[in-house]
C-alpha cells in the first residue's frame, strides 16, 4: 500500500517553487528598469555632449552618431546608423591608408596604435568646412548573453571624438601674430638704441675730454675761477651720460643675440681691486669705508674679464650710492663647500623695501621711484648684472631691509673654477649669448 504525502507537503512546494519564481521575475525587472536607466542617462550625455561622439563596431560600422557629430558633418543621425564610418566621413581615409590599415573589412582603424590626436578638415554636405582634433579609443563592452544574465561575452568597440578646434586655431594663429609683432618691434627698439648709442658717444667722448682738459687746468690755471667749477660739472655730467649709453648699448646688444662672452682664465683678486678703485673715485665715496675680503687661494676663473669688472663696478656704485656717510661697502669672494666661485657685495646702507626686490632685475626699474628720488640713475644696473650673470650661468641673490643695509650674492658653476696651475691665458672661442 503506497504512502502518500501529507496535503501540506503537497501545497508548500508548488508554493516555494512560484515564490522562488517570483522573486526572480522581480529581480529581472528591476535589473531591466536599471539598464533601461543608465542606457538613457549615457545616452543624454551622449546627446548632450559638446564634442562629437561616433561609435563602430569592430567592422567599422557606425553605431552610434550623437546630434554634435551630426551637426559637424550637416548629415543626419539616423541615415548613419550602420553604414561604414569611412564612407559617412571620408576623410579619415587618409589615416586609414597612412597608417597601413587599408582592406575591404575589418578594424576602420588602428586604434590601438592610432589613437591620435589627429587634426582633419571636414567637408560638410553643404560644401562648409570645419577644422576638428580626433581622438581614437577603443573600449571592451560586457554583454549578457541570456536575459536573466547568467553567461556574459565581450565586444569591442571603437569610439570616435571630435572636437571644433576653429576658434582654438585662431586664437593661436592670433596669438602666434602678435608675439611676431612683439619680437619685431623689439628688435627694432634694440637697433634702434644700438645706433642711436653709438652716434651719442663719438661726440660725447670729445665733450668729456676737453672739460677734463679744462678742469685739470693743463693749459695753464683759469682767469675766473667759476670756470674750473663748469668744467668739473660739465666732466661728471658727461662721464654719468656715457656711463648711461653703454648701459643702454650692453642691453640693446644683448636683447638681440649679438652681445658675445670673450672667455679666457681670469684671476678674480686683481679685476676685483681695478673694479674697488674705479668705484673709489666717485665723490659719494669719499666718506664711506670701501674693504674686500677675498681667499688668499681663490682659484683662477674662466670666464669674461670686461663681463666680470662690469659686474663687480655696477654693484659696488649701487653700494656706494645708497650708503650714508660712515658706513660701509665690503666685497667679499670665496669658494663654498661644493667648489662653487661665490661673489658677495655686502654695504651698511639704507635698504630696499621688501616688495621691491623682486622687481629689481626688471630693466629701468628703480625701488626709489618717486619724482623727487634722491639718487640717480636710469635702473639698468642690476638689470644688467643679472643679465651677465645668467649669460656665465650663475645665480644672484639679494637680500635686504630698509634701514639694514644690502647683500649681494654671486654664484658661479663650479666648473668656471680652473684648476690646472699652469694656467696659458689663451683667449677661448667666443659664445653667443
Amino acid at each position: 500500500m503506497k504512502r502518500r504525502l501529507p496535503l501540506f507537503m503537497a501545497l508548500a512546494y508548488p508554493a516555494n517553487f512560484f515564490r522562488e519564481f517570483g522573486k526572480r521575475v522581480r529581480r529581472f525587472f528591476r535589473h531591466r528598469t536599471m539598464l533601461l536607466q543608465r542606457n538613457a542617462m549615457m545616452q543624454c550625455v551622449v546627446d548632450d555632449s559638446f564634442d562629437g561622439i561616433v561609435i563602430t563596431d569592430e567592422e567599422g560600422r557606425i553605431e552610434l552618431f550623437n546630434a554634435c557629430a551630426a551637426l559637424m558633418l550637416g548629415r543626419s543621425s539616423k541615415k548613419a546608423l550602420g553604414k561604414p564610418i569611412t564612407e559617412v566621413i571620408p576623410e579619415l581615409r587618409a589615416i586609414r591608408i597612412a597608417s597601413g590599415e587599408e582592406r575591404s573589412k575589418g578594424v576602420a582603424f588602428g586604434a590601438g596604435r592610432l589613437a591620435g590626436p589627429y587634426e582633419l578638415t571636414l567637408r560638410q554636405r553643404d560644401g562648409d568646412t570645419v577644422e576638428v582634433e580626433m581622438n581614437i579609443s577603443t573600449s571592451m563592452l560586457r554583454i549578457d548573453s541570456y536575459r536573466l544574465g547568467r553567461r556574459s561575452a565581450n565586444r569591442t568597440v571603437h569610439v570616435h571624438t571630435f572636437r571644433d578646434i576653429a576658434a582654438q586655431k585662431r586664437a593661436y594663429e592670433a596669438q602666434h601674430k602678435a608675439m611676431e609683432e612683439a619680437l619685431s618691434a623689439n628688435r627694432a627698439k634694440s637697433e634702434f638704441l644700438a645706433n642711436v648709442s653709438h652716434e651719442l658717444r663719438t661726440p660725447l667722448n670729445a665733450v668729456i675730454g676737453f672739460s677734463e682738459i679744462l678742469k685739470n687746468e693743463m693749459f695753464g690755471p683759469h682767469g675766473v675761477s667759476q670756470y674750473k667749477e663748469y668744467s668739473g660739472d660739465i666732466y661728471r655730467s658727461g662721464t654719468h651720460l656715457l656711463d648711461v649709453i653703454n648701459d643702454i648699448l650692453d642691453v640693446s646688444k644683448i636683447e638681440s643675440g649679438k652681445f658675445s662672452l670673450r672667455e679666457q682664465p681670469v684671476a678674480l683678486p686683481p679685476t676685483l681691486d681695478a673694479s674697488i678703485k674705479i668705484v673709489s673715485r666717485r665723490e659719494d665715496a669719499d666718506k664711506l669705508v670701501v674693504k674686500k675680503s677675498v681667499a688668499t687661494d681663490f682659484p683662477m676663473l674662466m670666464a669674461d674679464e670686461r663681463v666680470l669688472r662690469q659686474i663687480f663696478i655696477n654693484l659696488l656704485s649701487n653700494a656706494v650710492k645708497f650708503t650714508e656717510p660712515g658706513g660701509t661697502v665690503t666685497a667679499e669672494a670665496q669658494i663654498d663647500e661644493n667648489g662653487a666661485p661665490v661673489i658677495r657685495i655686502i654695504d651698511t646702507g639704507i635698504g630696499i623695501p621688501e616688495e621691491a626686490i623682486p622687481r629689481l632685475m626688471e630693466p629701468f626699474f628703480q625701488a626709489d621711484g618717486a619724482l623727487n628720488r634722491q639718487h640717480e640713475g636710469t635702473g639698468l644696473g642690476l638689470h644688467l648684472v643679472y643679465k651677465f650673470v645668467e649669460m656665465l650661468n650663475g645665480t644672484i641673490d639679494i637680500q635686504s631691509r630698509l634701514g639694514a643695509g644690502t647683500a649681494v650674492t654671486i654664484r658661479l658653476p663650479a666648473e668656471r673654477v680652473i684648476k690646472s696651475k699652469n694656467v696659458v691665458a689663451l683667449e677661448a672661442p667666443r659664445r653667443r649669448a
